[in-house]
């Protein structure tokens, strides 16, 4: 595959991840408990839709064209990018983490096969990898203090407990 294809399907797939991040921040509204995978969701998807835009730029810097309708956009992205399909918080949470482990390992192939002839996109191809690299930290990081329902219930007990205590006479 020549190498402007290879960066088309990689700025498919960051139109895709940042409008799924999206979609996954906008399915939690009003979760109080989940405010924290919410929050990860709209910084995630407005990180996926720098890295769309830088690689756009980096696309029109080679001649290529962004000249693609929105049904191949989504055709192209697809299988690497899976679709969301629901909005419980361990799904999210395991779909995002499997979802950067899919990019990684795309952009680390582009990067071998353009590291030598095009330095300036293999530095913006990195720099994508790492930012790849933390959301996928955030989410393994959310998988060990999502909480459980014992600890809502210590805190629904620790709240009652200090209300008593702030409203005795």
């Amino acid at each position: 595959m020549e190498k402007l294809d290879t960066l088309k399907q990689l700025i498919n797939g960051e139109l895709a991840a940042a409008i799924q991040y999206k979609i996954a921040a906008e399915s939690l509204v009003g979760n109080d408990n989940f405010d924290y995978i919410k929050s990860h969701c709209e910084e995630h998807s407005e990180e996926e839709f720098e890295h769309y835009q830088l690689l756009v730029a980096a696309l029109m810097q080679r001649d290529g064209s962004a000249d693609y309708k929105i049904q191949s956009a989504v055709d192209a992205a697809l299988p690497a990018t899976e679709e969301l399909e629901n909005t419980e918080v361990a799904y999210i949470r395991d779909f995002f983490a499997r979802a950067e482990d899919n990019a990684i390992d795309a952009y680390m192939s582009f990067h071998e096969s353009i590291k030598e002839e095009d330095p300036d996109l293999d530095d913006i191809i990195l720099g994508i990898v790492e930012d790849e690299r933390e959301h996928k930290l955030d989410f393994t990081r959310i998988g060990r203090i999502q909480p459980t329902l014992e600890s809502f219930k210590h805190k629904q007990k620790a709240n009652k407990i200090l209300h008593e205590m702030l409203t005795r006479k």
